[in-house]
Formats: structure tokens, sequence, C-alpha cells
């Protein structure tokens, strides 16, 4: 029975051994990478940072998320992960080479020996993540979503952009809440590390949400030059001097500006304005034209954004001129 019992034993003592290496064969550092980037391919962004978090602030990472990564046009593809030949070193470099949308890179990743579990099975940790920045500037927008994630920015033009950070893949930024009086199309980013490792020392890319203010901010030109056309509205300072008489027997708007086109000065709209007037002195027997240049300055807030008055409507600097 004791010899059963020894042998028995050293069979059980042989087939863990053998378990424990076959073991520590799949925990290598190059499983460890591609784990990671099992996740990242899968856009399973929460899972990717649970692994290798990036360390930075959480309004850094706000698009470090399923769902932005879920909403992406493309995400990597993994075609191979080489780890270097430094077998018994406690730090490795582990190469992986992936493609966007087609487009092949590498990106190189340090993993460092961790405690063993049980003492004997072995650990690999990432010491960095494949995480990019990108700067985002806004021209007339202060919002944006991808997915279902939205955050701010400053919309002013003078700004230098807010900095986030993305997992690798193609995202759709699309800028919400201009209002009515702004168009802002959607723009496509492609997040892709450049060869090599890490994000120490990359400039950052930049993207810029650009709004353009529409037909609509039209409407109040339109509206003070018609007005220009009525009593007591044309004593208005802001109507062309020559309908700003009190003695007039004709005066009505001839052509409004229904379109406005861009000035020299930042927010400013310029369009024409035809004025046909007519004074009850006895010389001026017929009406006659009066041109005039309308000009609307858009009013803008701390942000860059059009200002509103109470109602909900855009606040302009309207003048005329010849």
């Amino acid at each position: 029975r004791s010899v059963i019992a020894v042998v028995v034993l050293a069979v059980v003592a042989g087939v863990g051994a053998l378990a424990v290496m076959f073991a520590n064969w799949t925990r290598t550092p190059e499983a460890t990478v591609r784990q990671y980037l099992d996740y990242l391919a899968a856009g399973k962004a929460s899972a990717a940072t649970a692994m290798a978090d990036p360390g930075l602030a959480n309004d850094k990472r706000a698009f470090l998320a399923d769902d932005v990564m879920a909403s992406a046009d493309a995400r990597i593809v993994i075609e191979d992960i080489v780890a270097d030949t430094n077998e018994d070193a406690k730090t490795r470099t582990v190469t992986a080479t992936m493609q966007l949308d087609g487009e092949r890179f590498t990106y190189n990743f340090t993993v460092s020996s961790a405690k063993p579990t049980f003492g004997v099975l072995k650990n690999w940790k990432l010491e960095n993540s494949m995480v990019m920045p990108v700067r985002i500037m806004g021209d007339k927008v202060s919002k944006f979503s991808i997915g279902e994630v939205t955050t701010s920015v400053n919309a002013d033009d003078m700004s230098t952009g807010t900095e986030f950070v993305f997992y690798p893949g193609i995202y759709t930024l699309t800028p919400v809440d201009v209002g009515e009086y702004i168009d802002a199309d959607p723009v496509t980013v492609r997040v892709k590390p450049e060869t090599g490792s890490g994000r120490s020392g990359d400039t950052a890319q930049r993207v810029q949400l650009k709004g353009t203010y529409n037909s609509k901010l039209s409407d109040a030109a339109v509206a003070l030059t018609n007005s220009c056309a009525t009593v007591p509205g044309n004593i208005d300072q802001a109507c062309p001097n020559a309908v700003r008489a009190t003695n007039l027997a004709v005066l009505q708007v001839k052509k409004t500006p229904t379109t406005m086109t861009k000035s020299g000065e930042k927010g400013s709209y310029t369009g024409e304005a035809v004025f046909s007037i007519q004074s009850t002195s006895s010389w001026d027997k017929e009406p006659h034209d009066v041109n005039s240049t309308v000009t609307a300055t858009v009013t803008l807030d701390e942000n860059g954004l059009i200002k509103l008055d109470s109602s909900g409507q855009p606040v302009f600097k309207v003048t005329f001129g010849y």
C-alpha cells in the first residue's frame, strides 16, 4: 500500500507539474497583448482600460467607452504579435502588427512580469495603453457626440481646443445643439498610432468642428428692413437717412436682402435693400428708389456662440449704409 501511495503521489505531482508547465506556456507576454487587442477589436473599451489604464483625468477619457467603440466606423484587425527574444527578462517588448480600414501599422507594448498566481502561474502586466490624443476645436460648435456620448468644447475660434484620447478606430464626430441658425456637418476622424509606441511626445491630431451661419440669420436684417418701411419704424437710427423723414407720401420696401454675404468683419453679413420713397413736397412728383447696404453683425457670447434674447432669437447689430 505504501508503494502504491508513493506511485500515486508521484503521478499526481507529475501531472500537476505538466499542468503548470502547460498553463505557463499560454501565459506569455504575447498572450497578454493579444487579450488586450482582442478587447479593442471587439469594441470592449472598458475591459481594455481595466487591463491597461491610461492614467488620465476623467474629462480626457470620455470616449474610452464601449458605446463609443461600438459606434466606430472601423476598429483594429490583428495581424501578428511577436515578443522580443529576451525570454529571461522581467520586462519584455511585444510588437503588434494591425490594420485599420486596410491600413497597416505596428505598435510596441511594454509588458512586465507580475506576481505569480499560487506562486507558480506566471502573470504579465501591460505597462502602456494604446490610446492616442486628439485635439478637438469648435468653430461655432460647442458640443458634439460620438455614439451616445456627448461632451463640450470651447467654440471660440481663438481657442486651442480640448484634448481627448481615443482607442484606435475611425469615428464620426457629430455636432449637437448648434441651434437653428447654424449648420454644422459631422466630421470623421481616423485615430491610428504612428509606427512605434506610446503617446509621449506625440503631437495630438487636430480636428475642427466647423459651423456656418445659415440663411435664417438674414431674417433679422429682413425684419428690420421692413420695419424701416413703416411709421414709426422708419425713424430708427439704423434705418437709412433717406427714409427717416416724417413727410413721406410713399415709403415701401422694394427689395429685401433675402440672402446675405459674409463680409470682412467677423460674424458680419451684408445684403442689398431698395426702398421706394416719395415725399409730400410738391416738387417730388414720383417715387424714387433708395439703395442701401444692410449689414447684420451677430452678437456672440464669451464662448463664441450666438447670443440669444429672452425669446430665443439671435441678437444682431444691424446697420444700413450706401
